[in-house]
């Protein structure tokens, strides 16, 4: 009776107290390949560019993020669905072969396992498609071939190879029985015999010089219909999803009972203005059939069209001309953005099993039909908060989240205990003036893309921002000189006096600022970082800041051998001592990294500099942090980055040192993390520490002083890239974490954190261990839990005495968390150990 009520127990501990909320509004992370399940409309799917699969079971009313343990995706993360709910398909980023690969899920999207027939897992895949009444047939294809399997995956064949250097563009497939047709550039290809081979089935009809960009059929009542969308034949190739949509379209055809011959129509299509790359339909309904893309009247902004007779006519049906059927959020007609902002279709798809149900995505939003075009719903925010049909949108409007934020965000900075400010790439930055429960775009003079950093004056109530018209500053995309310093650049140092509803010009430097810190030991200083490979770039000084619109600006000179023009953190302790980290600096074709990053000191107000990097700082550091509770401030940490292609590889890590930068030692194993961003120390709780990494997620360890802490993943926290930390300044029992590409989400402190327990007193030996681990704690435990690396509960058993034999023999091989569990219920001890 005990065992069952204590995994109750357990789960539903962690459930209440690492149970992370996604609260943001997105809105600046593309969207693709969404998809339906054909025996539940209210389930779908859809995909980010910067990895998230977003999951929604009810239509949109609140969206998860499979974790990105089981599932890192992409543009082309399409799940496919079949008749049996525990079976469905997708593409699955393998980190380890650095591509995309089919994977298959057992158990209705829980768990994703590569599969054994794949061949060459390295060469990237970019569409699968599942018969849905025949979960045991896939078929996926690579830039270049198509690979069937009869199997779940377990074998595979290739069975057809592309005609030319444009790959194969495989936008559609046909399911029925053993004979299928696929839709490509090359033209409609067909198995008779269940995908075993495949042949060219030469229909005519398209003119030579087009290529197949979309293809779908529909099939009631004796009548089999194809549709299919032709491109011209140079913008026609394997990886063009949307984007490239401009003149593309040429014609869109269709062919009855398999006839042999295409019939063009496209009454009411303009092909100089209605830039269709996406075709979709539904498999039971040959009459209706729907294209997406662009449309240039009366600007750029997303299309879609239905025929509801055969293709004899079409019609658009998303009219967002004053909202006219489309049920909004902040994004419409008059909007806080209109909508060129979601700019054209990246993804689209009709459920299989309804016509009338219809999803497009765009630009960061995703809108859906359930009545075939008549009406459109936002399906990105809370319902209740959505805008009505044929008005305006309205401007600064407050609206709750659903979880669906593709968007990247730098930080979350708190005003006071309701008014809140998330910094946002794209949309700028969002406000909330309810402790974050819902948010707006309710503030002025904030014009560029991204707010990066908010800092208060010391004594004043006056608030500065970093911010800056170009983004992502230090990722990967964001190295060289040409990306950090565009033409098109610009940046400023703003200022509020009232917790950010308005914003005013403090210094315009028309390149981008990415970080802005007072001095605790001057009142009237403010330090900014200034990114810009020119005269521009570097740190500059502001004095006379109590007076903001009127301060002095004065640029002082870069440490010897820094990256010209890449400052990044800048920390000025209680002394006056400047500490930065110093940004990544690559050549313009991204190969070359120079050894000017790193960390940088001055103790004379920026005159003079002293470079206190370890070798490993010098090509690509990120944050450096001071610990909170150093009453001297001699210790920092600085979390550095793997680059590629030389010496910058391998050398992410996170370094600390107990003597302001003289010496450094390793908190992080070699190569333990590729790449780790930020670290933020519990304020009450000075051995916990948060990690945040690049692809590898959320990290904690509980034992911050050891020369070797010990690092578990929080498995909760379903998203590979958090950006920072955040402790709410006005309750510290909760904690924020902002990431590139999930937007912000909040959980409350764990309890076996606030508890502040001695993680360092548990003890298991051997580790690796193949067959008995032994298990000391101090104090004494209660039961001991085993963990798999998501955090779910695989064994326990009563404790003995401060020593427990745990049989392991049975355990694959991996990496598990021994948790001890006191009498009480709490957590004395968690700790990794590698079953070999």
């Amino acid at each position: 009776v005990l065992i069952p009520f204590l995994l109750f127990f357990l789960q539903n501990i962690d459930a209440q107290n690492q149970q992370f909320v996604s609260v943001g509004i997105g809105g600046g992370g593309g969207l693709f390949s969404p998809s339906i399940n054909p025996l539940d409309g209210d389930e779908y799917y859809v995909s980010c560019d910067l990895g998230a699969l977003f999951h929604s079971v009810n239509n949109g009313a609140k969206y998860d993020i499979v974790p990105f343990t089981q599932v890192q995706s992409g543009v082309f993360g399409k799940v496919s669905f079949t008749n049996n709910t525990n079976i469905r398909y997708t593409l699955r980023w393998d980190k380890e072969n650095y591509a995309r690969r089919p994977a298959i899920s057992m158990d209705a999207g829980i768990n994703w396992q590569y599969m054994a027939g794949e061949s060459d897992p390295w060469e990237d895949k970019y569409f699968i498609y599942a018969d849905f009444n025949n979960p045991n047939r896939i078929i996926w294809s690579t830039y270049s071939q198509i690979f069937v399997s009869n199997d779940q995956g377990q074998t595979s064949s290739a069975v057809y190879s592309a005609n030319s250097d444009a790959g194969v563009l495989l936008s559609g497939v046909f399911f029925d029985g053993n004979t299928i047709y696929l839709g490509t550039n090359d033209g409609i290809l067909v198995s008779t015999d269940g995908g075993n081979t495949v042949t060219n089935a030469n229909f005519s009809g398209i003119p030579s010089n087009e290529r197949i960009m979309g293809f779908g059929a529909g099939s009631n009542e004796g009548l089999t219909r194809f549709f299919a969308l032709t491109g011209g034949e140079g913008d026609v190739w394997c990886g063009n999803l949307g984007a490239d949509y401009w003149g593309a379209i040429r014609g869109i055809y269709t062919m009855d009972n398999m006839s042999g011959t295409w019939i063009k129509k496209m009454a009411g299509v303009d092909v100089n203005k209605d830039f269709a790359v996406y075709l979709a339909m539904a498999n039971n309904d040959p009459n209706t059939c729907y294209i997406a893309g662009a449309t240039t009247e009366p600007y750029e902004k997303p299309l879609v069209m239905k025929t509801a007779d055969g293709g004899n006519s079409w019609q658009d049906v998303f009219l967002t001309n004053n909202n006219n059927n489309i049920f909004t959020g902040y994004q419409g007609f008059n909007g806080d953005f209109d909508y060129w902002w979601g700019g054209f279709a990246m993804g689209f798809t009709v459920n299989p099993s309804n016509s009338q149900q219809v999803f497009m995505t765009d630009l960061g939003y995703i809108h859906g039909t359930d009545d075939g075009g008549a009406t459109w719903h936002q399906k990105y925010l809370d319902a209740a908060d959505e805008n009505p049909a044929g008005s305006p949108t309205p401007k600064n409007k407050a609206y709750h989240g659903v979880g669906l934020e593709p968007t990247s965000v730098w930080q979350i900075y708190f005003f006071d205990s309701s008014n809140l400010f998330g910094c946002f790439t794209d949309i700028k930055g969002v406000r909330s003036v309810d402790k974050g429960e819902s948010w707006s775009m309710d503030y002025t003079g904030q014009p560029l893309n991204t707010t990066y950093h908010i800092t208060k004056h010391n004594t004043e109530n006056i608030w500065f921002a970093a911010t800056s018209a170009v983004h992502d500053m230090y990722e990967t995309t964001h190295t060289d000189d040409e990306s950090v310093s565009p033409s098109w650049k610009d940046g400023k140092v703003l200022f509020s006096t009232d917790m950010g509803a308005n914003w005013q010009i403090m210094g315009d430097f028309e390149t981008p600022v990415i970080w802005v810190e007072t001095d605790p030991a001057d009142d009237d200083v403010l330090y900014a970082s200034v990114i810009s490979p020119d005269s521009e770039g570097g740190l500059w000084k502001a004095t006379n800041i109590s007076n903001p619109a009127n301060a002095n600006w004065e640029h002082l000179p870069s440490p010897d051998g820094a990256n010209i023009g890449r400052p990044n953190n800048i920390r000025v302790l209680n002394d006056g001592t400047i500490l930065m980290s110093w940004g990544v600096r690559s050549g313009n074709v991204n190969t070359t990294f120079y050894p000017g990053s790193g960390i940088y000191v001055s103790t004379d107000g920026g005159t003079t500099w002293m470079d206190k990097s370890n070798e490993s700082m010098k090509y690509w550091t990120q944050d450096v942090v001071v610990d909170p509770f150093d009453t001297e401030q001699n210790t920092w940490y600085v979390c550095v980055w793997s680059g590629w292609g030389g010496p910058a590889n391998d050398l992410g890590r996170l370094w600390r040192t107990t003597d302001r930068g003289d010496n450094w030692e390793p908190m992080t194993a070699a190569a333990q993390f590729h790449r780790v961003y930020s670290v933020a120390i519990d304020p009450k709780n000075e051995e916990t520490m948060y990690l945040t990494t690049e692809t590898s997620g959320l990290w904690v360890t509980h034992n911050k002083s050891d020369a070797e802490p010990t690092w578990e993943l929080v498995t909760s926290y379903p998203y590979q890239s958090p950006r920072r930390v955040n402790f709410d300044s006005f309750n510290d029992d909760k904690m924020w974490v902002s990431s590139f590409g999930a937007g912000m989400m909040y959980a409350d402190r764990p309890d076996d954190v606030a508890t502040n327990k001695d993680y360092s007193k548990i003890n298991i030996y051997p580790n690796p261990g193949s067959s008995l681990i032994h298990i000391n704690n101090k104090p004494p435990a209660n039961y001991i839990v085993i963990l798999d690396i998501q955090g779910r509960i695989i064994t326990e058993k009563k404790a003995v005495n401060n020593e427990t034999i745990m049989d392991i023999h049975n355990l694959a091989k991996g990496v598990y968390f021994v948790k001890s569990i006191s009498k009480e219920g709490q957590v004395i001890g968690v700790k990794k150990f590698v079953k070999d």
